[in-house]
Parts: C-alpha cells; structure tokens; sequence
C-alpha cells in the first residue's frame, strides 16, 4: 500500500468525550509523525472491523468538517 500526504489534519473523533475535537491547523510532517499517521492509516485499512460510514442529510458534523475542508484547500 502506497500513501502519499499533501496536506494533514487530525481530528480526533471520540464518542466518550460528546464532541469532536477539530484541528485548526495542518500537522507539520516529518518523518515521525509521516510513520504515525501511516501505521494507523493501514491498521484502518486493513481492519475487518472497519466499515462504511454516510452522514445524514446536512448533520451539524457534516457541515465543520465541510468548512474545515474548505478552509485547508483555499
């Protein structure tokens, strides 16, 4: 499995703590933090437990993540 990085962000996702926790800024790379990311892309990947995902309709969530999207691709 290949993976490249053109821009990084971690949101950290965690239904324990009743909200989500949005980055405001890309990740910087390097070497470590490329390996971190990449060993966790691939344990997702490669989980049977992992499955799919569709927001509904234009949920509260959907909608910071569209603006956080937007605001690292302008």
């Amino acid at each position: 499995m290949s993976i490249t990085f053109n821009h990084t962000i971690i949101h950290v996702l965690d239904l324990s703590m009743g909200m989500p926790i949005l980055s405001t800024e890309l990740l910087a790379l390097n070497d470590e933090t490329e390996s971190f990311i990449t060993k966790h892309l691939v344990k997702i990947f490669e989980s049977s437990a992992t499955c799919s995902a569709v927001f509904k309709g234009e949920s509260a969530f959907k909608k910071s993540l569209k603006y956080h999207l937007q605001k690292i691709t302008s």
